[in-house]
C-alpha cells in the first residue's frame, strides 16, 4: 500500500466493481428510444379483392419509448423492431384508424419491455375505391423534318404497340384521366422509323395528371411513323414512230403532264418519269384524243388523285392524203403454187412532210404482198407497200397498223410444172 501506483489500480478496480453492482443489481432497468419504425400493413391483397386501395399513411411509422433490462434493451434498434397492422377489417373507403402489434427480434417476449410511449397510438389510413380505366393513346408531334416540302408524314395513322393503356388505381385519380399521351419527335427524320415514347396520363384537355397511386398496363408506347419522299414525277408514252411520223415531227400533249409521289428515298431514287402507254404513230390518223390509266409503281403513292391521263397528239408539219393503188406485186410464192391477186385497187392513206406529199402521185405507190408462207385457197393477207425513189420519208397511216388484200392461191398440175418439175 505504500506503492501510489498499486493504490491507483486498486482504485479503479473497486470503482468499476461498485459500477458494476449498481446496473446489475441496484438498477438493472433501463429505458432507450427508437425512432421512424415503418408499420407493415398485412393483409393489404384483401383490399385489392375488395376494390379498394390506400392512397395515405401506407408509408406510415411509429416512434417507441421502451423500459427494459438494460441487456435486453442492447439488442433492440429502429430496424429489428416490427410493427404489423392487419387490413382485414376494412370493407369501405373512408380513413380507418388501426390499432397495431409490436415484434421484438430473437427470443425476446413482448413482455420483456415495457411501452412509455408509442407514437402515434392508431395507423391513420386513407382508403378509396380502387377503378379500373381504359385510356385511348393519343399522339402529339413535335419537332419538324429537314425539308417538309419534300417529304410527306402520316401523321393520322400512326402504327402503335399498343391503341390503349388500361390504369387501375384510385377513383379520385382514375375519374380525371380520359387519355395517354405519347410524343413523336420528328427531328431530322427522313424515313419511315420507331420510337419508344413514353405515356403521360392526362385529362380531357391533355394536362398531365398528378397519378403516383395510378398504375398503367405499360409505362411506354412503341410508335412506327410513316415517312415518305415526295417528287413530282413527268409522265410519258413511249413513241413508236411510223406512218411517216416520228416523235420529234409530232405534237403529244399529256394532261397532267406531271404528278406527284410519294415512297421511299429508294423507290423514288431513279423515278425520273413514268411511263402510261405505247402508242404507234402508223395506227394514228388525224388529231386522235385517248386516255391511259397512271399506274405507280409497286410502293408508291398518286398523291395527286388523278388516276387517268388524257392524251391529244397532233402532226402540224405533215400532209397526210390517200392515195389510189393499182399496182399489185407478190413475191417468195412456194415452187408448186400460183397466185392471182384478186384486189385490183385499193385505197390507200400516206403521210409525210409538205413538200414529199404535193410531188407523190398514185403511181409512186406499189403493194407488194409477201407469199412465203402462202397455202392453196383465197384469203385476206397483209400488204406491204413500197414508195418511189425520193419519198423515203413517207409512210402509211392504218387505222389498224396495216392493209389487206384478197388473194387466190391454187396448185399447179404436173402437167403446168413441167418434166422438171417447173
Amino acid at each position: 500500500m505504500k506503492s501510489k501506483f498499486w493504490s491507483a489500480v486498486l482504485s479503479l478496480l473497486i470503482a468499476f466493481a461498485a459500477w458494476v453492482y449498481v446496473i446489475t443489481v441496484v438498477n438493472p432497468n433501463s429505458e432507450a428510444e427508437y425512432y421512424n419504425i415503418p408499420v407493415v400493413l398485412m393483409n393489404e391483397s384483401l383490399l385489392e379483392s375488395r376494390g379498394l386501395i390506400i392512397t395515405d399513411g401506407e408509408d406510415a411509422t411509429v416512434d417507441l419509448r421502451l423500459s427494459g433490462n438494460r441487456s435486453d434493451l442492447s439488442l433492440l434498434n429502429s430496424a429489428n423492431i416490427t410493427i404489423q397492422a392487419n387490413l382485414s377489417g376494412i370493407y369501405e373507403a373512408g380513413h380507418p384508424q388501426l390499432t397495431y402489434s409490436i415484434f421484438y427480434p430473437g427470443d425476446l417476449p413482448n413482455t420483456a419491455f415495457e411501452i412509455l410511449s408509442q407514437t402515434p397510438q392508431r395507423i391513420d389510413l386513407t382508403v378509396e375505391r380502387r377503378l379500373t380505366k381504359t385510356l385511348p393513346v393519343v399522339v402529339n408531334y413535335t419537332g419538324t423534318l429537314p425539308d417538309a416540302d419534300q417529304y410527306l408524314t402520316d401523321r393520322e395513322n400512326p402504327v402503335l404497340s399498343d391503341q390503349t393503356v388500361e390504369v387501375v388505381g384510385p377513383s379520385s385519380a382514375v375519374d380525371q384521366l380520359e387519355q395517354a399521351v405519347i410524343e413523336i419527335d420528328l427531328t431530322d427524320h427522313t424515313e419511315t422509323f420507331s420510337q419508344e415514347c413514353p405515356i403521360t396520363l392526362c385529362n380531357a384537355d391533355g394536362e398531365p395528371v398528378n397519378a403516383e397511386l395510378v398504375k398503367p398496363s405499360v409505362t411506354q408506347v412503341t410508335a412506327t411513323v410513316d415517312i415518305r419522299m415526295i417528287k413530282d414525277v413527268p409522265l410519258r408514252l413511249v413513241v413508236n414512230p411510223g406512218g411517216g411520223a416520228t416523235e420529234e415531227t409530232s405534237e403529244i400533249h399529256i394532261e397532267p403532264s406531271t404528278i406527284k409521289l410519294a415512297g421511299s428515298a429508294a423507290a423514288l431514287a431513279d423515278l425520273d418519269e413514268l411511263v402510261i402507254g405505247t402508242i404507234n404513230l402508223a395506227s394514228l390518223n388525224g388529231q386522235p384524243r385517248m386516255s391511259f390509266f397512271i399506274t405507280p409503281p409497286e410502293g408508291v403513292e398518286n398523291l395527286s388523285g388523278t388516276t387517268e391521263a388524257h392524251v391529244s397528239i397532233s402532226f402540224p408539219n405533215l400532209l397526210t392524203k390517200n392515195f389510189r393503188v393499182t399496182d399489185f406485186i407478190h413475191q417468195n410464192l412456194p415452187e408448186g403454187l400460183e397466185a392471182e391477186i384478186v384486189t385490183k385497187e385499193l385505197t390507200v392513206t400516206v403521210r409525210g412532210p409538205r413538200e414529199l406529199m404535193e410531188k407523190m402521185k398514185d403511181t409512186d405507190l406499189t403493194a407488194v404482198l409477201d407469199l412465203s408462207d402462202a397455202q392453196p385457197g383465197t384469203y385476206s393477207a397483209r400488204v406491204d407497200f413500197v414508195f418511189a425513189s425520193g419519198f423515203s420519208g413517207v409512210g402509211v397511216v392504218s387505222g389498224n397498223g396495216y392493209y389487206t388484200v384478197t388473194v387466190t392461191v391454187r396448185e399447179l398440175s404436173p402437167d403446168e410444172t413441167g418434166p422438171e418439175g417447173g
